[in-house]
Order: C-alpha cells, then sequence, then structure tokens
C-alpha cells in the first residue's frame, strides 16, 4: 500500500509541476499526502488548490480535516464554515464541524451545526448523536431524554410519544 501512496504522490507531483494551475491536482495530491501523514505538505497542496478554486466546499472540507489532524480546531472550524457557506448543504462539513465544536467543548456551536445537520437530512444518524452530545454537554437532560426515544423511530419500533408528532423531522424539531 506504501508503495501505492508513493506512486501516487509522484505522480501527482509530476502533474502539478506539468500544470501548476490545474487545482484537482494539488487537491488529490493534498488528501493523499494527508493520507499518509504528511500534514504540512498536505496543508500546503490544499491552500494551493484553494488559490485556484478559493470556494471549493471539498477543498475547504479537506483543509480543515488536515487542521483538525494538526490540532488547529480553531482554525479548522474556520475552514469548515468557509465549506458551508460555499455548500449549505454539505453534509461532511456539517459532520465534521460538529464534531470540531464537541471536542472543543462548544455545546450551543455543536447544537446549532447538528440542527443543520438535522434540517439537510432529518434520519442522520451522525447528527442525531451530535444532538445527543452538545444536549449533554449543555446540560440538557430533559431534551436529552426525548432525543434517546428517535432510535426507536428510525428502525420503525413501537415508540410512545404524543400523536402530534407524524414524522421524524417533527419530532426533532420539537425538541
Amino acid at each position: 500500500e506504501s508503495k501505492e501512496f508513493d506512486k501516487a504522490i509522484h505522480y501527482y507531483e509530476r502533474a502539478v509541476s506539468v500544470e501548476p494551475d490545474f487545482a484537482d491536482a494539488h487537491y488529490n495530491l493534498g488528501k493523499i499526502l494527508k493520507q499518509v501523514g504528511r500534514f504540512s505538505e498536505a496543508e500546503a497542496a490544499c491552500r494551493k488548490a484553494l488559490e485556484l478554486q478559493p470556494n471549493n466546499p471539498e477543498v475547504l472540507n479537506n483543509l480543515a480535516n488536515i487542521l483538525c489532524k494538526c490540532d488547529r480546531r480553531e482554525e479548522a472550524i474556520d475552514a469548515f464554515q468557509a465549506a458551508i457557506r460555499a455548500a449549505p448543504d454539505y453534509r461532511k462539513a456539517l459532520t465534521n464541524i460538529c464534531n470540531t465544536y464537541l471536542e472543543l467543548g462548544q455545546g450551543h456551536d455543536a447544537l446549532a451545526a447538528a440542527d443543520r445537520l438535522l434540517e439537510v437530512k432529518p434520519e442522520d444518524t451522525y447528527g442525531l448523536a451530535f444532538k445527543s452530545c452538545a444536549l449533554q454537554i449543555l446540560g440538557e437532560q430533559v431534551a436529552l431524554e426525548r432525543l434517546i426515544d428517535i432510535p426507536r423511530l428510525l428502525f420503525n419500533k413501537r415508540i410512545d410519544h404524543p400523536p402530534e408528532y407524524k414524522s421524524l423531522a417533527d419530532f426533532n424539531t420539537a425538541l
């Protein structure tokens, strides 16, 4: 596997030397460098891709993940936010920013991001998990206990909830 990564790195480095304005090659080089733990080089490759395509949400998300690996979470939040501004329904960035807020202990921000993730896809299990973690951080025990009932809805099991909730989205909104 290591030889395959080395070969891919070689080809992408060659591609960007021949065609320096090839944003996708810089981005792909950054992804591979991140996979092999060469984070400073991965960051540089992603930043070059962003010079060429400033609002590419995938590149912004990947850069943010690299920054998290380097324990630069505050900077990562900025990059995740930029990715979400560029593509408001981009679930990967929404998921990653939720996780990062939770790692930083920022319950209110994590809750807002989880709610946005659940707006995009109401049955998103990551969104539900992140929401429950945020509620726990915030000490919202009643809302947390109500949220715990949601997995039963997801698996079509009987749940004792008020009849005004016609769907999981209605139930989640009421929290």
